[in-house]
């Protein structure tokens, strides 16, 4: 059972719930969303603390995002969790990575792509993971209709139909 405690919420409020003890109780995860927020709050920091330490006290894991470091909040209850806790950084995915996804996803699709094929896809991508993988749907429908991909400029084309094909809302077969 995960409990999710948005920060635009609780601030909106002048106190947490005061069932919160219960809610916790049964839980297994706690996710704070944009705890930031909240530490720039102090009471609201404080209690927020309490109930994290309490959460611990119960086995229940406790997940938060933030976009400020806690070295950059001020003294809190809350503080005093996050500053030794274990945090992961999550950073845009890179062009290298992409391209290799896509190497090895043509691969395992029976496409044999060039550097130019991948660099198509990835242009088309909007350099995002789910750009990428809609190129490559396209692209394997398109390969198993038949349909060559030898060249870039005929990948750039199927690719560009799908473009046309999003911006009317339909198929143009």
């Amino acid at each position: 059972d995960v409990r999710i405690l948005r920060a635009t919420e609780l601030l909106s409020k002048d106190t947490i719930p005061h069932d919160w003890h219960e809610g916790i109780a049964s839980s297994s995860l706690l996710l704070l969303d944009d705890i930031h927020l909240i530490a720039e709050h102090e009471k609201h920091a404080q209690n927020v603390g309490h109930m994290i330490d309490h959460a611990l006290n119960l086995g229940v894991h406790v997940l938060a995002t933030s976009t400020s470091h806690p070295k950059n909040w001020s003294s809190s209850r809350l503080w005093e969790f996050f500053r030794s806790a274990s945090i992961s950084t999550i950073y845009p995915v890179s062009q290298a990575s992409l391209a290799i996804h896509i190497k090895q996803q043509a691969s395992l699709l029976g496409m044999l792509f060039e550097d130019a094929h991948t660099m198509e896809v990835l242009n088309y991508s909007g350099q995002s993971w789910r750009g990428l993988e809609a190129a490559l749907s396209t692209l394997k429908d398109a390969h198993g209709r038949g349909q060559a991909l030898c060249s870039r400029d005929r990948a750039k084309a199927l690719l560009g139909s799908l473009a046309c094909q999003s911006a009317m809302g339909g198929h143009t077969d």
